[in-house]
């Protein structure tokens, strides 16, 4: 395995124990506390070239923006948590995730 690789892993591996953690803490985090982490876990993910979770991070700051209440953010969670292991990085696969994931809270 290349240096390169491994690096990307490792990367991808903390992005998760972010999201992960983020997860965990839900219950208890204020608005502003979700919104602080969200947009690190987005920030990371850009870095990282991974597109679908940048843009999951981002349609959660603008839900959370409007009147998404903190534990409605599990489906976004788990939704990131899904993809940073995709290796398809294409604006499709975060748009059928936020639809996916608005039909679960809006139905």
């Amino acid at each position: 395995m290349s240096v390169k690789c491994e690096t990307t892993l490792l990367a991808r591996a903390r992005l998760l124990d972010q999201i992960d953690a983020l997860a965990t803490k839900l219950p208890r985090v204020s608005r502003t506390q979700l919104a602080g982490a969200v947009d690190d876990i987005r920030s990371v993910a850009q870095q990282l070239h991974l597109t679908p979770v940048a843009e999951l991070a981002r349609g959660l700051e603008k839900a959370l923006a409007g009147s998404l209440s903190v534990l409605c953010a599990t489906p976004y969670i788990d939704a990131m948590r899904d993809l940073v292991g995709c290796e398809r990085v294409e604006p499709q696969v975060a748009e059928a995730f936020l639809a996916s994931i608005n039909q679960r809270l809006y139905g």
